[in-house]
């Protein structure tokens, strides 16, 4: 679905936690996954004054990732 993608800048969120696959609907690995690729993640945000950060609930990624990537846009 990444790949498919036509925005502009995309992020592949922790490889090596993942294995390139989903978080298994472990909001813990997403956080994990979230924490791999900061690094990533703040270069994206870098010089924005909003930062708008949607995700679905419920399953891994976004929940485990969404409260990681807030912290990092603070």
């Amino acid at each position: 679905a990444l790949a498919q993608s036509r925005a502009e800048n995309r992020i592949q969120l922790g490889v090596k936690v993942t294995e390139g696959l989903g978080a298994g609907a472990k909001a813990s690995v997403g956080a994990a996954a979230a924490e791999e690729s900061i690094e990533q993640i703040v270069d994206h945000l870098a010089g924005a004054h909003m930062c708008f950060i949607t995700a679905g609930m419920g399953g891994g990624t976004g929940t485990g990732a969404a409260p990681i990537i807030a912290q990092a846009a603070r």
